[in-house]
């Protein structure tokens, strides 16, 4: 099959539903006054958390923390839920007794709002604070490929489409939906079509923007109308490929008269219905000799589910 042919989805995650697609970006920061009684801002550290958790404590001995050892620890779950623990601690490396916490807060990282803290005065005037900003995980867009076959996206939708012949004889309207459809010129040809290839099958024709056409024997044309493609019924795009078969015809004209004319009896009467056989009489063709919209194969699992929308008396028919 052509690349024309082949429906390329791109996805892209939604935001509120993925959680662990959220990480904090955090910048820890130092005020302490400066000679001319200014604060200063220093940027002690400045994390950024995808998941699971961040620790800074001022005991680890560097020059550019500041003031009592003072610990800090922030959580990222996998649900998107922060944590922010601060607690000062002369003694021990972690904090045992809950009321020593002098911050301990929960937030919901996946809002994407910031968040500062306040987490210590020193006497010196210093003063030690934390900003956390949630944001998303950098991740591109994935190509996701969805098979034609799965989705049904090359299935022909007919709703009332019209067979014509020579772009001057009506020979049908017919409605279906599925892989291929055939229809029967009488005396001429019994046509094949589909926008699938198959073993045995050859391009035969173009579809574009809801028309199929295929040159015939005898230099006769062949049209289908109105013409969509997929379970929603698309019915923009081409030129695509038209694949199937053109095999001799298997119905006379006066065949297909015949056998126009009784199905206009079961729906017609009167003075129509002597219009029509008219029109049945003075086309060279008579009409379709025999057409089928069909599938090769079974209905893919996707297709079972959503078939009811276009399938089955007083139900939508595909593409509406």
């Amino acid at each position: 099959m052509n690349t024309v042919q082949k429906i390329i989805l791109i996805a892209l995650l939604p935001i509120a539903a993925q959680a662990a697609s959220v990480k904090l970006d955090g910048d820890i920061l130092l005020f302490v006054p400066g000679p001319d009684g200014q604060m200063e801002r220093k940027s002690l550290w400045q994390p950024s958390i995808s998941g699971g958790n961040f620790e800074s404590h001022s005991r680890e001995g560097r020059s550019d923390y500041h003031g009592a050892p003072w610990n800090l620890v922030v959580f990222l779950d996998e649900e998107g839920m922060a944590q922010v623990v601060f607690w000062i601690d002369d003694e021990d490396y972690w904090l045992d007794d809950q009321d020593e916490r002098l911050i301990d807060e929960r937030f919901d990282a996946t809002s994407l709002k910031p968040k500062s803290f306040d987490l210590f005065d020193f006497e010196d005037g210093a003063k030690l604070m934390l900003n956390l900003t949630p944001a998303l995980k950098d991740k591109p867009l994935s190509e996701v490929s969805m098979s034609n076959e799965i989705m049904g996206s090359d299935f022909l939708c007919l709703r009332q489409s019209s067979v014509v012949v020579d772009r001057a004889f009506h020979l049908g309207t017919y409605s279906g939906f599925g892989e291929y459809i055939r229809a029967g010129v009488p005396g001429i040809a019994y046509v094949t079509m589909s926008l699938q290839n198959q073993e045995g099958w050859e391009p035969i024709g173009t579809y574009k923007n809801g028309v199929i056409e295929v040159s015939l024997p005898e230099n006769h044309l062949l049209n289908v109308y109105g013409v969509k493609y997929g379970p929603a019924g698309f019915d923009r795009g081409g030129p695509f490929t038209i694949f199937g078969s053109v095999d001799p015809s298997n119905w006379t004209p006066d065949e297909a008269r015949k056998f126009q004319k009784q199905e206009l009896e079961r729906t017609f009467d009167g003075d129509r219905l002597a219009v029509l056989g008219i029109a049945v009489d003075q086309s060279p063709f008579g009409g379709v000799g025999g057409f089928t919209v069909g599938n090769s194969k079974d209905w893919s699992a996707h297709l079972e589910r959503v078939k009811g929308g276009f399938w089955g008396d007083g139900l939508p028919e595909c593409g509406e």
